[in-house]
């Protein structure tokens, strides 16, 4: 579909969407994303992300699913996000990730109740990657969804919903589509890993000292990219690996 001219069409809407993340001091995942309309629109929201569906885009996703919920059915709409991946996973990639039974899609609870979303809408959405640095407006919506005062009264009225009805939810892989390399992932996806209470102390002491050295909060999977970096020996990574995992006989073991 081509881009939708909205200045001034009633029945034409241009929505700027914006998203945080961050590690909390608990380690946690925190996301809020944003839509902005225009200069004092009251429109304009934050919208938190829940804690379960907290992720890198899960600010942006969550956004998107706001702003085409709240709009009227008949008004088209013409979102502008930065994210080149989320575009992807909303318009040419999501045919094979529904194929694939969502298994290595991020976001794909968001992602599986926006298309269903869309599809109950009776007007054009269009989705369009603008450079944040380069246009005011995309500013304007990251600031937003990075500002650090409260917003009671406008998150309050933000109902997010992510219920996806009975006749959607398919978790099947499509069989003719299908490869062994996909086959594998989604049982290895399906298959969750219990969570071992040594590694996770390590994790968090290692972002807790990150932290003053980078002056950020990492992400676990930067750290655990980290011990795999080339200028680290083989030797030294495998030491690396089996202590974050606490796995020498030592100490309380």
């Amino acid at each position: 579909m081509a881009p939708v001219d909205g200045e001034g069409d009633p029945w034409n809407e241009t929505v700027y969407i914006g998203c945080s993340h961050h590690i909390d001091e608990d380690g946690e995942h925190c996301s809020f994303g944003s839509i902005w309309y225009a200069e004092s629109d009251e429109r304009n929201r934050r919208v938190p992300v829940p804690r379960e569906l907290a992720s890198k885009e899960g600010g942006a996703t969550a956004a998107i699913l706001y702003a085409i919920q709240s709009a009227p059915r008949e008004v088209a709409l013409d979102l502008k996000i930065h994210s080149k991946t989320l575009i992807k996973n909303l318009t040419t990639d999501l045919i094979k990730n529904k194929d694939t039974g969502w298994a290595r899609t991020e976001n794909s609870e968001l992602i599986r109740t926006i298309a269903v979303v869309l599809r109950g809408r009776g007007s054009a959405c269009t989705l369009q990657r603008v450079d944040g640095a380069e246009n005011r407006a995309m500013i304007e919506v990251s600031n937003l969804a990075n500002t650090e005062e409260p917003a009671d009264e406008l998150e309050e009225t933000v109902e997010l919903s992510v219920e996806i009805p009975q006749a959607y939810k398919v978790s099947a892989l499509k069989l003719v589509t299908g490869t062994q390399k996909s086959f594998y992932k989604a049982i290895k996806a399906k298959r969750k890993k219990p969570e071992r209470q040594k590694t996770f102390i390590m994790l968090a002491r290692t972002r807790a000292e990150a932290e003053e050295l980078a002056g950020r909060t990492l992400t676990d999977c930067e750290i655990w990219k980290s011990l795999l970096h080339l200028d680290i020996t083989q030797t030294t990574r495998d030491f690396l690996w089996r202590c974050m995992h606490q796995a020498y006989k030592i100490g309380e073991y």
